[in-house]
């Protein structure tokens, strides 16, 4: 049996792209409550939520060099997701990303 990406990320509790992109969308739109269920599921699945943050980190700056029309590592990233960090991208302006990046870097 082979072993694959989605199986150690599993093992190691990392959500997957999908969610994060899911939780951070949820977040900007203002939808807490989506948000909040989301955070409930990442906790009883296991999910390291250290780990969360740091992704969370990760989108702001994938969407912000999106948003400045920089070249994205698509390998890391389905075409689905591209086409949800490019959405992401229109509908934040860099200040409201600047922010969003300060609060999670601070915790």
């Amino acid at each position: 049996a082979q072993i694959t990406k989605e199986q150690v990320k599993n093992l190691l509790g990392y959500s997957n792209n999908i969610q994060n992109i899911s939780l951070f969308s949820s977040i900007v739109s203002g939808d807490v409550l989506k948000a909040l269920v989301l955070v409930k599921e990442f906790y009883y699945e296991g999910k390291d939520l250290v780990y969360i943050f740091q992704q969370m980190m990760e989108l702001v700056h994938v969407i912000t060099k999106n948003k400045l029309k920089a070249d994205i590592d698509s390998f890391e990233y389905s075409s689905e997701e591209l086409t949800e960090l490019g959405s992401l991208a229109d509908s934040n302006n860099v200040a409201s990303l600047t922010i969003i990046w300060q609060m999670l870097l601070k915790g």
